[in-house]
C-alpha cells in the first residue's frame, strides 16, 4: 500500500513537471493578469475575485486548461507501463487514474486562485473589506461557495473527458473539451424543466446569479448530481465494455 501511494506521488511531481503542464501554469499567470486588469472599476479583493470568476472567458480557459490536464494525465499514464501492471483489474485502473487526474487538477485550480490572489493583492493592497454582499449575502461566503461549487463541477467535467478519451480517443476527447469550454461564452439556448434551472453546466460554473442562494444551492446540487450520474454510466459502460486496462 505504501509502495502505491509512493509511486502514484512521484507520477503526480513527474506529471508537474511536464512541458505541457508548464505550458498551463505560463497560460494561468496570463490569464490572472487578464482577470485582474479587466476589472474597469475600483473594487475590493473578495469583490474582485468575485468578478473575475465572473468572468466567462476566465472560466473557459481555466476549464479548458484543467482538461488539457486531464489529457496529459491520461497519455502520461498510457506510457508508464509499470504504474499500469499495478492495477489488477479494469476498474482499480480507472479508479486510480481518476483519483490523479482530480488531484492535479485540484492542483491547477489551486494554482490559478493564489496567482489571481498576489494580482489581486498588489491591485488592492489593504482594500480587504468583507462587508460587500451580492444578493444579501456576504462576499466572503459567496467567494468560498463558489470556490468549492467550481472546484467539484470542473473535476466532475474533467473525468467526462477523461472517459471520453478512454471510450473514444484522443483527438474526438480534445475536440469534446474545446466544445465544452466555448459553449461558456457562446451563450447556448438555456432550457428550464423547472422554474428558473438552467439545464447547462456553465450557468454554475460562474459566480452565483440566483437572487435567492438557498435556491442556487439546490440547483447545483441537482447540476452535480446529473453530472455524477452521467460520470458513473460511462464508468460503468468502459468498465464492461473496453477490455484493455492500459
Amino acid at each position: 500500500m505504501k509502495r502505491k501511494l509512493e509511486n502514484k506521488f512521484h507520477f503526480i511531481a513527474n506529471s508537474l513537471n511536464s512541458y505541457k503542464f508548464k505550458a498551463i501554469f505560463l497560460i494561468l499567470v496570463i490569464l490572472s493578469i487578464y482577470g485582474v486588469f479587466d476589472i474597469a472599476i475600483r473594487t475590493g479583493f473578495f469583490y474582485g475575485l468575485y468578478m473575475i470568476y465572473n468572468n466567462q472567458w476566465v472560466i473557459a480557459i481555466l476549464l479548458f486548461c484543467l482538461f488539457v490536464n486531464t489529457l496529459n494525465i491520461c497519455e502520461l499514464y498510457k506510457k508508464n507501463y509499470s504504474i499500469i501492471i499495478r492495477n489488477k483489474t479494469k476498474k482499480e485502473y480507472l479508479k486510480e487514474i481518476s483519483k490523479i487526474i482530480i488531484i492535479t487538477n485540484t492542483i491547477v485550480i489551486l494554482m490559478s486562485f493564489m496567482i489571481t490572489c498576489i494580482f489581486l493583492f498588489f491591485k488592492y493592497a489593504g482594500d480587504f473589506s468583507v462587508g460587500n454582499t451580492i444578493n444579501g449575502v456576504n462576499i466572503l461566503f459567496y467567494t468560498i461557495y463558489h470556490f468549492i461549487r467550481f472546484i467539484i463541477i470542473s473535476s466532475l467535467l474533467s473525468l467526462l473527458i477523461f472517459y471520453c478519451w478512454k471510450f473514444l480517443n484522443s483527438f474526438f476527447s480534445f475536440l469534446i473539451s474545446i466544445i465544452l469550454s466555448l459553449s461558456l461564452v457562446i451563450s447556448p439556448i438555456s432550457l428550464e424543466i423547472v422554474t428558473h434551472f438552467k439545464m447547462f453546466f456553465g450557468y454554475y460554473l460562474l459566480a452565483p446569479r440566483f437572487e435567492n442562494i438557498t435556491l442556487d444551492i439546490q440547483f447545483s446540487l441537482l447540476t452535480i448530481i446529473i453530472i455524477m450520474i452521467i460520470d458513473l454510466v460511462l464508468f460503468q459502460i468502459i468498465n464492461y465494455v473496453k477490455r484493455d486496462i492500459g
